[in-house]
């Protein structure tokens, strides 16, 4: 890896010391959480992934449009 692009991955990762960002990422633990349980228990099918997998896509799209109007 060169200079340039650890330097783009650090400033990357520091996205995620956004407070909005580290509660998004405690609700999406929290959600896959609730979801697995629901599936261990035969509660839901994996149809119980759609909200952690909509968390982790606003987590997514929130530090990738962060990162680049950086």
């Amino acid at each position: 890896m060169n200079i340039a692009a650890v330097y783009l991955l650090k400033l990357f990762l520091e996205k995620f010391s956004d407070p909005i960002i580290r509660i998004l990422l405690i609700a999406l633990l929290l959600s896959v959480a609730v979801a697995v349980y629901h599936i261990a228990t035969g509660e839901a099918g994996m149809s119980a992934l759609f909200e952690p997998a909509g968390i982790a896509l606003a987590i997514l799209l929130a530090t990738v449009v962060g990162f680049l109007f950086e």
